[in-house]
């Protein structure tokens, strides 16, 4: 696969677009890293914050379809992100007709596993401590009254999206290569939880799980970065590939 394509990437929660600027440093210039701004963060903190999957599917898809069918596209989301990347993925296959070249689910279970936590109804004092312990806000963030203050909301509400999410199987599974990754200290996905990916998809299937915990890639991109660049390249197949029939792990 030589042809430029655009790289969607969905955010997990509290996250900006911005986030994803340092995959550009890593990926060759014919992919094209598109960060995906959610309501009320980032770009977009002016507007109201969104707290369901369906919100956001109805918000985001007028903003990406154009994108999305203009020529080659991937997508990479993590956690949250994997949510809302899967409801708008099939909502274009469906009714556009438009599929991925590739999707990368990382740092999260196939949505059909409901969550068992609530914590976005907890007292903010809980819930910041949770926050602190699992890692992935600046600590300049938590340490900043006024900025703990201001995030808080948009956290408990993109918290409040994973947590109150109910899968419907779509009618159709993903036709794409998928291949799935997660950090091998991550207490949110397990490597047989990883594995379930594969079912969701009839093209090729991969796994990976790479040092670290469930933001395994923020201290080092690289790594992540060489899979996409992996995935990317790899031809589009309709049998399953090895590690998929086996549920092999592959372990960097």
């Amino acid at each position: 696969m030589t042809d430029r394509l655009k790289l969607f990437c969905f955010p997990f929660a509290g996250a900006t677009a911005a986030v994803y600027h340092r995959f550009r440093r890593y990926l060759p210039p014919r992919i094209d890293v598109v960060p995906v701004e959610m309501a009320g963060h980032g770009s977009r903190m002016k507007e109201p914050l969104i707290d369901s999957v369906s919100g956001h599917v109805d918000d985001l898809l007028p903003r990406l379809t154009d994108q999305m069918a203009a020529g080659p596209f991937a997508v990479f989301c993590h956690s949250v992100g994997t949510l809302l990347a899967f409801e708008v993925l099939h909502s274009l296959q469906e009714h556009e007709g438009i599929e991925p070249v590739h999707v990368f689910f990382s740092g999260r279970h196939t949505p059909d596993v409901p969550s068992k936590t609530s914590w976005h109804q907890a007292p903010d004092s809980v819930f910041l401590s949770m926050i602190r312990g699992f890692g992935g806000t600046s600590q300049q963030v938590l340490d900043t009254p006024e900025l703990v203050e201001l995030f808080t909301p948009i956290l408990k509400s993109d918290y409040k999206v994973a947590e109150t999410y109910e899968y419907a199987a779509p009618a159709e599974l993903l036709h794409c290569p998928v291949t799935a990754v997660a950090g091998t200290r991550d207490p949110v996905v397990s490597a047989e939880q990883l594995r379930r990916w594969g079912e969701f998809t009839d093209g090729p299937f991969d796994v990976h799980q790479l040092p670290g915990g469930h933001f395994y890639w923020f201290d080092d991109v690289a790594p992540l970065c060489s899979i996409l660049m992996r995935g990317l390249a790899r031809p589009s197949s309709p049998d399953r590939s090895t590690s998929a029939r086996d549920g092999q792990v592959h372990q960097l």
